[in-house]
């Protein structure tokens, strides 16, 4: 397991060609128990939003769409970091582990980019399939998934260049990097302790695609999932996922850009967006 071990033999290593990072901890380094690494989850996930939900008691406005909002989301995730962060440093310390450990590596980092670039532009045919999917069974049921999150906040922001600017940072710099410790460093990393790697991926994703909501097409979210835990495990680090992350990020609020300004069509009394 990256980051938790060495790698079982259905561990899918070989199909980005490359080995572990060097930065990996051997078997004989010591390791935080699954359950500290779940309990870490447990408590920075809520925190953040309680701590949220007090700020936005206090600031009113910070719960209206553009700016406000968006410094919200930005202040929650940073909530989640830090907490998170500060819980691992005490543990670590208190075990003499490498944050290595929990896939936090700076080594390779150029190699890792070009790691997670590959990845994902193979992906993106499945992500598509993916979105097809949803549609199809949407409509099959009579339910409609509502806009994913990042086009409702485009839309919110419109032409405001701070609130792009925030939006930005919220989504392509700020999620990947929370996500990726939470889900993959925590979540998967717990798991993977104790079972193989796709049940473990299975599992984390599936926690991952629900806590994105039905907004979010939750299925596009656990292929991701699926695939980011595939990047920590081939590579040791989170590293390659929080890139392959950010570039997700980046082309759907690329996209977003160009598709809501132009968009007028109305579907059940709203601008229709990408779902």
């Amino acid at each position: 397991m990256t980051g938790l071990g060495s790698p079982e033999p259905d561990a899918p290593d070989a199909a980005l060609g490359q080995g572990r990072d060097a930065a990996s901890p051997t078997p004989m380094e010591p390791r935080l128990a699954p359950i500290t690494l779940l309990s870490i989850f447990a408590f920075s996930f809520p925190l953040s939003i309680l701590t949220t939900l007090l700020v936005r008691s206090l600031v009113p406005s910070l719960a209206e769409p553009g700016r406000g909002r968006l410094l919200l989301q930005l202040f929650s995730q940073g909530c989640q970091m830090l907490a998170a962060s500060w819980m691992l440093r005490r543990e670590l310390a208190r075990i003499s582990a490498p944050w290595s450990s929990v896939g936090l590596s700076m080594s390779r980092l150029a190699q890792n980019a070009v790691l997670a670039a590959r990845g994902y532009v193979l992906l993106v045919p499945v992500l598509l399939v993916a979105v097809q999917v949803t549609e199809l069974v949407g409509r099959a049921i009579g339910v409609q998934p509502e806009r994913p999150d990042l086009a409702r906040a485009i839309q919110a922001a419109g032409k405001d260049p701070v609130a792009a600017v925030l939006l930005f940072l919220v989504a392509v710099i700020a999620a990947p990097l929370v996500e990726e410790l939470l889900f993959r460093g925590l979540v998967f990393g717990a798991l993977r302790a104790r079972f193989a790697f796709w049940p473990s991926a299975v599992l984390s994703s599936l926690l991952f695609a629900a806590l994105h909501g039905l907004r979010a097409i939750p299925l596009t979210q656990f292929v991701l999932g699926v695939f980011f835990c595939y990047l920590y495990e081939s590579t040791g680090t989170l590293a390659t996922g929080v890139f392959a992350h950010s570039l997700n990020n980046l082309g759907a609020f690329l996209l977003s850009l160009q598709t809501v300004p132009h968009s007028r069509r109305v579907v059940s009394g709203r601008p229709a967006m990408l779902d």
